[in-house]
């Protein structure tokens, strides 16, 4: 059988095309995320194998660095570039979803402003508690989501000891230990419920801060179990991502991608019913116009979000996706040369002064 085979193949690589180059009118509220958008259409398209498909990829390079910020970071989209100067403000997750879609078109991140980049994430780090913001303006509350951006942003960049210094690690993983469930899960900040996606974005974060899995892990061997424990337990028939939550096709990739994280050296079909995960998802595909949808209701039809994060974890489960970077095993090797390189390059500028 084939891993994708969840509909009509064709119309899923159209409806990832079509949202890749026109927004719905039902998504006109997120207009000011495009960049969040084509990382969900460009990552659809690359676990469909059909990246290749997108014939204007140099137009779409152009138009991602055309929104980085000179300071550091980019813009979600040219609307929020164009904003008067005191809202104009770029987003970790935009530069987040920038860098992925880069990797995604075969770009090498040469015109990345990395030093820029990696003070400007310094900068959104509260040092009281070791969060993040999304934005340097402050209108969003810390969300462990945004320590995840910062931990791959800072792990693929090579963040030194003068941009990150060890006493900033320690306050990052301090403050993700404290959004630990009495569970062991891990919730958006302290105190709130765990469920499977903030589970994802600590135990990813942890690893890119070398405290996961290392002489250095915070997490205790019975700790991972118990997580592994969690995880195991949010499938009924599809999977969600907390006790007694309608099955989610997005959280097909975030509770997965916690498990593996927890425990890398097993298969997730050992623990999961990968069957019934993949029925669960087909019965979520939107017949009309492609994609896939949150659960399967007739009111419900079929976004981005997950549409790309229901086949990101099929690619999990039949072990073609890496978690921490959300992205298929072919690309890794390339991502790890550019991050040798660009630490390289650094190294050698320094050396230089």
């Amino acid at each position: 059988m084939d891993e994708f085979d969840i509909g009509n193949r064709k119309s899923h690589i159209r409806y990832f095309k079509n949202i890749l180059n026109v927004l719905p009118q039902r998504y006109a509220s997120l207009d000011s995320q495009r960049l969040v958008i084509a990382q969900f259409a460009l990552g659809g398209l690359s676990l469909l194998e059909a990246i290749d498909e997108v014939k204007n990829k140099q137009e779409f390079i152009n138009w991602i660095y055309s929104l980085q910020c000179p300071s550091g970071g980019f813009y979600g989209s040219r609307i929020m570039k164009n904003l008067p100067a005191h809202l104009a403000k770029p987003h970790i997750a935009s530069t987040f979803a920038a860098v992925q879609c880069l990797i995604l078109l075969g770009d090498e991140l040469d015109n990345i402003h990395v030093p820029e980049l990696l003070s400007w994430v310094h900068s959104l780090m509260n040092p009281e508690d070791g969060s993040f913001q999304g934005a340097a303006d402050g209108s969003e509350p810390t969300d462990l989501r945004f320590t995840y951006c910062a931990a791959f942003l800072t792990h693929l960049f090579g963040a030194d000891a003068k941009e990150f210094s060890e006493d900033d690690i320690d306050n990052a993983v301090s403050y993700i230990i404290s959004c630990q469930s009495p569970d062991t899960s891990f919730g958006q900040v302290p105190g709130s419920e765990g469920h499977g996606a903030l589970t994802f974005c600590a135990l990813a974060s942890l690893k890119f801060f070398g405290r996961l899995h290392s002489e250095h892990g915070v997490l205790s061997g019975r700790e991972l179990r118990r997580i592994v424990r969690f995880c195991v337990n949010r499938q009924s028939e599809g999977i969600h991502g907390r006790p007694h939550k309608p099955d989610d096709t997005c959280y097909t990739f975030w509770t997965c991608a916690a498990l593996k994280l927890a425990q890398p050296s097993i298969e997730i079909s050992e623990k999961l019913d990968k069957e019934r995960v993949l029925n669960f998802v087909r019965s979520c595909v939107d017949e009309n116009i492609g994609g896939i949808k949150k659960l399967n209701a007739k009111n419900q039809y079929a976004d981005p979000t997950h549409s790309y994060f229901a086949l990101a974890g099929l690619g999990l489960i039949f072990n073609d996706v890496i978690p921490e970077y959300m992205l298929k095993k072919k690309y890794i090797k390339r991502v790890l040369r550019i991050r040798n390189k660009v630490k390289e390059s650094r190294l050698l500028e320094s050396n230089e002064l």
